[in-house]
Formats: C-alpha cells, structure tokens, sequence
C-alpha cells in the first residue's frame, strides 16, 4: 500500500565531520521540501582519549556518532522530520530511537545533473516553519568530553552567516540500536540519487520511494551536506 504524506514533507540531514585533533563535529540541517533551511544543529567538538579508543575498539565511531553526537543533535529538534538522511553508516543506530527511516546517501551522484538551486525549480510550500529556521550548538556528554578550546567561539561565528543567535545547550545522550554494516543494507535508486537503508527495515525503502517519488528527477540529496560541511569549516575558520 503507498503511504502519502499528510503534511509538508521535512527533511533532516545529519553527518559527521572529523576535524582533525580536535576530534568530530555533528551537524543536523532540516530542509523544507523546496531545500530550505528550517533548522540548523551543530556539536562542540567531541574527541576520545586513547584509552577509550583502545576500550571501545570497533564500536567507538557506532557509539560516538550516533549515540553521542547524533542523539544530542537530534535532541534539538524542533521539526519532526519525515526522513533522516545521513553520509555516515554508524547513523543508523539512530533507526529505533527516531521511529523514522534513516536513510544512507550514497555520494555516486551526478551533480551536472541537478540545477544550482532547489528553489528556483519547485515552489514554496506551505509550512509555518520555513520562513524562520532555528539555529542552535549542543554539547556532548561524558564519556567522551568535548575539547572546549574555541569551540564557543567556532559555533557563534556561523551567526554571520545564518543571522540568528547560536547557543551552548548542554544535551544528555541515550542508548542506541544494534550496529549496522554495509552488509546489512538495502541499496536502492531514485533519479540519479542512489540510497541505502538497513536491511532490517526494508519497508523503509518502500515509504522513502513513495514520498520522494517527484522529487527524484530534480533533488540531489548529496548536496545539503555540502552546506553542513561548508557551515562547520567556516565557522571554524572564523574562530
């Protein structure tokens, strides 16, 4: 049976940049259906000493991006999004908790293919939110600590870019889901945007085609972590 979406579709976009010595940095953009920002949602930077890498061995990065950094992002929220994409496999432990897909962006996409912007070619839809997105910074918690050094200064610099005040809000994390592998995954296509979603919830597939149906032939769905990336570094750079 295809599922229809009864509101304005939100999209959530989630990844996790490593920053080098001062370890990793979460940002979680949400998009209207036209491409435009209704949220935006970084981490300090979050980084384990060499014990913990040491102790958590293969399971750091799982445990680290997405019940650490993902959780305390998606925490913030205060959209409640129809799809969460992420460039980052260990994001999908996020799956149980958000009661969402989470879907994997594969990066194999044209992008000659797709205009250079997403509101020049669809209309604005109708939403509450889309006019004035909401931009904040969270913290992660201990276990692994966040390096504070200029991470203040690196999150409120990106007001100069998004012209809203970000703010340091401290955020608990939560347990997550079994680990998911490339193994486990259902790949899929829609356009020239290739997908992949945990095998275990192979429905997800079903209702992401539906409701991404129209928008395949025009969306590059590769692109919003390009913005994710391009905010960080230049908030960083500003620091």
């Amino acid at each position: 049976m295809r599922t229809e979406p009864t509101s304005p579709s939100i999209f959530a976009f989630l990844s996790v940049l490593d920053v080098g010595e001062p370890g990793f940095i979460g940002g979680l953009l949400l998009l209207n259906r036209s491409g435009r920002p209704m949220e935006f949602h970084c981490t300090t930077p979050v980084r384990a000493n060499r014990a913990q890498q040491i102790l958590y061995g293969p399971t750091l990065r799982p445990y680290l991006f997405a019940e650490q950094i993902g959780t305390a992002l998606l925490g913030k929220m205060k959209s409640k999004p129809d799809i969460l994409f992420t460039d980052r496999v260990a994001i999908f432990e996020l799956r149980d908790t958000l009661r969402k897909p989470v879907v994997l962006v594969r990066c194999e996409t044209d992008a000659s293919f797709y205009p250079s912007t997403f509101a020049s070619t669809q209309p604005e839809p109708s939403h509450s939110a889309a006019s004035s997105a909401a931009f904040s910074s969270v913290n992660s918690t201990p276990p692994i600590s966040p390096t504070a050094s200029a991470a203040a200064a690196a999150v409120n610099a990106a007001t100069s870019m998004y012209g809203s005040k970000i703010s340091q809000i401290p955020q608990t994390s939560s347990s997550a889901s079994t680990l998911s592998t490339e193994s486990e995954l259902l790949d899929f296509s829609l356009g020239r945007n290739r997908f992949a979603v945990p095998a275990a919830h192979a429905e997800d597939r079903t209702f992401v085609s539906d409701l991404l149906r129209e928008l395949a032939g025009w969306f590059d769905f590769t692109e919003p972590f390009g913005r994710i990336t391009e905010a960080v570094n230049e908030a960083r750079r500003a620091a």
